[in-house]
């Protein structure tokens, strides 16, 4: 069905569906109803040939299934296998005639059973039916019985109104509808061919040759292109477009439907500047108009407006609003030099909403804007095509009334006036569009009516003008509708460079493994290989092995999530299995890199204090993770003797040009301006740094286009230098991110010395025994900079210093807290043993130091490094002494200040080389599982020798370490080190539990329905009764609002439902963490009352009334179910204005409903519990058969 009639490939080719296909809904069932109704399908189609049906082969695409999945253990493997579809029953008609009723089950990928995907599906017809050439025909789908799942096919687009497809479903993701959630509505008319083979059963099985002949082939032409693409020299042609930060930057349409149902059909123009073949093309897109549908668009070259035409590509937007897509061309282009061609985009099909329109950026400026003041440039086209006239009562006609735009208008006797501008020869046009509608298109003439006229004489006599309250404008349009400006519009060519390899090694997706393979690379327990045919072609094209993508990776026990992880030098977005590694190690890979190897740390109640570095390029995690964090310090400042404290760069926004080491002459001096060499670029010192080891300039005020690598000179000190060859960098400014979000955020200020590129112990003794050259400064740096506090570290010097220390935090802390800012300082680990070097930490006496500190971290994380043999960073000897010390000597009430250390950086060690690489914890991995080693977690770090190398890394265990250390000691909080080695964070699920006081507490999932329907339990109260000696009773209800109880022990009845109460179990840690229950006794509210409006309040919380006579309990309701809230005013439904937090049960809106009305609200609800059991005792009856006589779960406030 899919194939045109002259097509050579073979069926199977995955290049009919790999660029533009559609998932179309063929049986399963409804997923915008969370699957509670069978869908029906059809597929017309005209046949092309006279032939008895007796298979049809159906090429499945990627399905729907509910989220999360079911997961399942397999053997001794652990990893979670999923289930996914259902034993469909579905029945199959002909031009009206059953032709079969057939059960689609799953398949076994031994990871997972499901439904096959991505492969072809036969199913054999009970009734054969013909088909007739020229005859139109339809075959019908009908789902028998609903399941969690709806099977899709690949479909591809077709225009020729012969073939379509329909179908009831209405949605592509569970609970979900709207065009966000689909291709098409339910019931409208694909035009799309059916990627269905009809066949009579004649055929022939492929030969082996025939089948590698065709992977060869294949595979020839994916390793030329790897060679080719990756090795050329590649250079973009654009239209000449010109993108400026100003107000005047404009859109044209360039593919959808228009609000009159017009097709967009959009032309741009370009002029080659020299020969070149494009093999793609890439525009900008701004933002969208109307609802978003699959629009397909056929992309045309001509040499004039009106073509010929040339087609080149069929193109699919991806509607990414304000950003770049790139499309290869399906023919390369060959554009000559001094050319002038037309790009058309012709827009394949109409939207089914009614508009739907994409825009792209264009850098057409200064066409006059509705109620702007009208200025034309110097530069602009518009300046010598504008022609001005003056209505003239007297005359009763238009008059000349000045020049065009910017200069004095001459005015006659009157005080107001209509003033016209008539567009005469417009700039040359750069493209057109077939409706104006969404588009800045260029006006033929525009009108100002009721200009105010000003009484003063003009410059050139007469008088000026200016817009009165009550301007008008018009504008008139002519077709064809255009403008001079030039849209975001490249075209990509190459000229071959140096040559690339091809790669050695291939990944297969799931389903290219097959079960009679040799199992050369793969030793797991029934493994699949790949044919052997396809190896053969693989080894004569040299490729020697291949890695697997494993696309899911465990959250909780109960649910996958996709992969989040970002993209560095050391990660990309795939778990990667090195063939030539065993079995133990495979896996050993797969838990770390997808995190299952490391236990979740969770926050623990306790204050969370991280530092961060500077980082310029945004890796570090800090802005995902804000929430777990009360105290972000930013490193650093740096102490310099003689009360100089010499500024760094962080993450204040700042922008910062470093300079090459040893290239400066003289000091730049703040407030001067520096010249860049050739560029003439200009900007101004705010402050420099001056010293030869660590140079940096902090500038404002750029002007100009900086491109960095030049010299630079200073205009008032004379001083030059080279830059950096990046130029100028503007940091983030994650100061006033996280302040804005209630995070206090410190500066840290140290005694590192680049020039000895270590910690200064000399720093360190001026610093102490000098403290009134330091304090004020500090204070003033802390009050004009806006931070919350200092952290005044000092480290490494010994006893002789030790009163002169105590000394200046003593002042110190006086003089911030006075100022209303805090303190902190990174202290070192003392043992209270002989272990301790008295040369690092002889000065620090902790019992006093901590008397003046807010916040006293603990380095607890130090003790191996680049100085020293592989080691564990804090060996929990020196972990339990440094904190038992601590303990004895800092006096209980101010344990509170005391922050426990820990370690998110890691470093490996090369076997006989002196010292280590200080690294982040994916390169630590790659660096491991490339040698084929093993992760083992020891000292509460992960742990691996292999290959000459050696590591000790941070992983949650570390952190949470640090956690139970402050909770079991009673201590104030953690500090962890640090957060731009945070992608520590990056190797959990994106729901991270590391540090989520909200995960601790509560987790956003539902307790298996079909268990809890079986459960008993409800409301229970608590009261206290006093009987006298009377007899009488005295009650005292201390609960107001009941909590309830149930037992869910009786809604097991299976061992799949035994399997996944323990995995649930499990994952909630007992009664550690809560969850959402359903009470099928109670979970709907109708009209229930939720507030009165008084004009002002926009906040309400869901309430449910239970009465009985005169007597009203109100229940407060925290768990709504997404998707069931309804809102009324005065009992008028609200479909909009108003939103609800599904967390809290708090219904916001967005104007407060007025005085008087009564507000309402129908919804179904969730009950917060949580086990009350931290043990699941479980009896064994039979064969992977058990029972658990009780299971109980209480309500909890939260």
């Amino acid at each position: 069905m899919y194939i045109e009639p002259d097509d050579t490939r073979w069926w199977w080719d995955y290049s009919f569906v790999d660029t533009i296909s559609w998932g179309f809904p063929l049986f399963g069932s409804e997923p915008a109803n969370n699957f509670q109704t069978p869908i029906t399908s059809w597929i017309y189609f005209r046949a092309t040939q006279n032939l008895t049906i007796k298979k049809l082969r159906i090429w499945a695409a990627i399905h729907v299934f509910p989220v999360p999945y079911k997961l399942y253990r397999i053997g001794i493997i652990r990893l979670e296998r999923r289930v996914l579809g259902y034993d469909c029953q579905i029945r199959i008609s002909f031009d009206g005639n059953v032709v079969c009723e057939t059960t689609i089950g799953m398949k076994d990928y031994d990871t997972r059973a499901q439904w096959p995907e991505r492969e072809w599906l036969t199913i054999d017809m009970d009734t054969p039916f013909t088909i007739q050439t020229g005859v139109d025909h339809v075959l019908e789908f009908k789902t028998l019985n609903v399941g969690e799942g709806c099977f899709r096919i690949f479909s591809v687009p077709c225009f020729d109104g012969i073939y379509k497809l329909k179908t009831t479903c209405d949605s592509a993701v569970p609970g979900m509808s709207g065009p966000e959630y689909r291709d098409f509505p339910a019931n409208y008319d694909w035009p799309a061919r059916a990627c269905i083979i009809l066949a009579s059963g004649s055929g022939q099985v492929t030969s082996d040759e025939e089948y590698k002949q065709y992977c060869k082939d294949d595979l020839q032409k994916s390793q030329e292109a790897i060679e080719i693409w990756t090795g050329a020299q590649w250079f973009k042609k654009t239209t000449g477009y010109t993108y400026k930060e100003d107000p005047w930057l404009e859109t044209i349409v360039i593919a959808g439907t228009y609000s009159n149902g017009q097709l967009a059909d959009t032309k741009i123009k370009f002029v080659a500047d020299e020969t070149f073949t494009a093999h793609t093309f890439k525009i900008k897109y701004c933002g969208r108009i109307g609802d978003y549908y699959p629009v397909i668009v056929d992309v045309h070259v001509g040499t004039s407006p009106d073509g010929p035409w040339v087609k080149v590509a069929r193109w699919r937007p991806n509607w990414y609003d304000w950003h770049w897509q790139e499309w290869e061309l399906d023919v390369p282009y060959i554009f000559e030099a001094g050319q002038t061609y037309w790009i058309r985009f012709e827009t394949k099909n109409a939207s089914p909403y009614g508009v739907g329109l994409l825009t792209i950026y264009c850098d057409q400026q200064c066409i006059p804007h509705l109620g702007f003041e009208f200025e034309v440039e110097p530069w602009s086209p518009l300046r010598n095509c504008l022609k001005c006239l003056i209505w003239s009562e007297d005359k009763k006609k238009w008059v000349p009334g000045g020049c065009t735009g910017n200069e004095v208008l001459f005015w006659h006797d009157f005080d107001t006036a209509d003033v016209r501008w008539y567009i005469e020869q417009p700039p040359e046009e750069g493209w057109r569009v077939v409706n104006e509608e969404g588009s800045d298109v260029w006006p033929k003439s525009i009108y100002g009516y009721k200009l105010w006229i000003v009484s003063w004489e003009g410059p050139l006599g007469g008088y000026c003008w200016t817009w009165g309250d009550d301007t008008e404008w018009w504008y008139e349009y002519e077709t064809p509708y255009g403008g001079p400006g030039k849209p975001f519009l490249e075209f990509y060519g190459y000229n071959e460079g140096v040559g690339v390899s091809p790669p050695v090694t291939i990944a297969y997706p799931f389903g290219a493994y097959y079960t009679g393979g040799s199992g050369d690379y793969f030793v797991w327990h029934h493994a699949e290989d790949i044919h052997p045919a396809l190896k053969e072609v693989l080894q004569e094209l040299g490729i020697i092995g291949g890695f697997t993508i494993w696309a899911t990776r465990p959250h909780t026990v109960s649910e996958l999530v996709e992969f989040e992880r970002r993209h560095t030098a050391y990660t990309i977005p795939r778990l990667m299995v090195y063939g030539d590694t065993g079995r133990k190690q495979a896996l050993n890979s797969i838990e770390a890199y997808t995190g299952a190897l490391f236990p979740d740390a969770t926050h623990g109640g306790v204050k969370w204090q991280v530092s961060l570095e500077p980082d310029p390029f945004g890796n570090a995690t800090v802005r995902r993770c804000y929430r777990i964090f009360d105290y972000v310090c930013f490193d650093a400042w740096f102490w310099r003797k003689n009360g100089v404290i010499e500024p760094g760069d962080i993450n204040d926004g700042g922008i910062y040009l470093g300079l090459v080491e040893g290239s400066r002459s003289g000091e730049f001096q703040p407030g001067e301006t520096v010249v860049e060499a050739d560029t003439g670029a200009t900007a101004e010192v705010v402050w420099a740094t001056n010293n030869q080891y660590n140079e940096i300039l902090k500038l404002t005020n750029l002007q100009g286009t900086w491109e960095g690598g030049k010299q630079i000179t200073g205009q008032t000190s004379g001083a030059t230098a080279i830059e950096d060859p990046e130029g100028p960098i503007q940091y983030a400014d994650d100061k006033t991110y996280l302040q804005s979000r209630g995070v206090k955020c410190f500066l840290i200020i140290n005694n590192y010395n680049p020039e000895i590129d270590d910690i200064d112990p000399d720093i360190f003794e001026y610093v102490v025994t000098h403290p009134d050259e330091y304090v004020d400064k500090v204070v003033q740096i802390c009050l004009e900079n806006g931070w919350d506090g200092i952290i005044a570290t000092l480290e490494q010097q010994d006893s002789h210093v030790r009163d002169a220390a105590t000394n200046f935090y003593r002042q110190l802390s006086r003089a911030l807290h006075e100022n209303g800012k805090l303190i902190g300082a990174a202290l070192p680990a003392i043992t209270g043993t002989d272990y301790d070097a008295e040369w690092w930490l002889g000065w620090c006496d902790l019992g006093k130091l901590v008397m003046y500190l807010d916040i006293a971290k603990i380095m607890s994380y130090t003790e191996s490094g680049d100085w020293s043999d592989p080691a564990p960073h804090a060996p929990e000897w020196f972990w339990r002494a440094v904190y038992d010390y601590t303990k004895k000597v800092v006096h209980r009430r101010y344990w509170r200040r005391i922050f426990v250390g820990a370690n998110t950086s890691c470093d490996v060690w090369t076997h006989g080389l002196l010292g280590s690489d200080y690294v982040g914890i994916h390169e630590a991995m790659v660096h491991c599982f490339f040698r084929g080693g093993t992760i083992k977690i020891e000292e509460s770090e992960g742990h691996w020798i292999a290959g000459g190398k050696e590591s000790w890394m941070g992983i949650p265990q570390t952190i949470m370490r640090a956690v139970n250390e402050a909770i079991n000691s009673g201590f104030g909080g953690i500090g962890i080190w640090m957060a731009d080695h945070g992608d520590i964070y990056e190797s959990h699920p994106e729901w991270p539990q590391l540090g989520r006081r909200e995960i601790m507490d509560f987790v956003e999932i539902r307790f298996p329905e079909d268990i809890s329907r079986g459960s008993v339990g409800g409301p229970r109260y608590k009261t206290d009764i006093v009987q006298t000696t009377s007899g009488y009773e005295k009650r005292n209800i201390r609960w107001q609002e009941g909590l309830c109880r149930y037992d869910v022990s009786y809604g097991i009845r299976t061992q799949e439902q035994l399997d996944t109460l323990i995995a649930f179990f499990r994952a909630r840690k007992g009664r550690a963490i809560g969850f959402r229950f359903k009470d099928w006794t109670d979970y709907r509210a109708v009209a229930q009352q939720i507030g009165i409006g008084d004009g002002t309040t926009t906040n309400f919380q869901l309430v449910k009334h239970y009465k009985s006579g005169d007597i009203i309990e109100t229940r407060t309701i925290k768990k709504p179910v997404e998707g069931t809230v309804k809102i009324y005013l005065d009992g008028v439904e609200q479909t909009s204005g108003w939103s609800c937090d599904y967390t809290t049960g708090i219904i916001s809106f967005d104007t407060p409903p007025a005085s008087g009305v009564i507000i309402t609200a129908d919804f179904e609800f969730d009950v917060p519990v949580r086990f009350d059991t931290d043990e699941l005792p479980i009896t064994i009856e039979a064969l992977q058969i058990g029972s658990i006589k009780s299971i109980p779960l209480v309500e909890i406030r939260v």
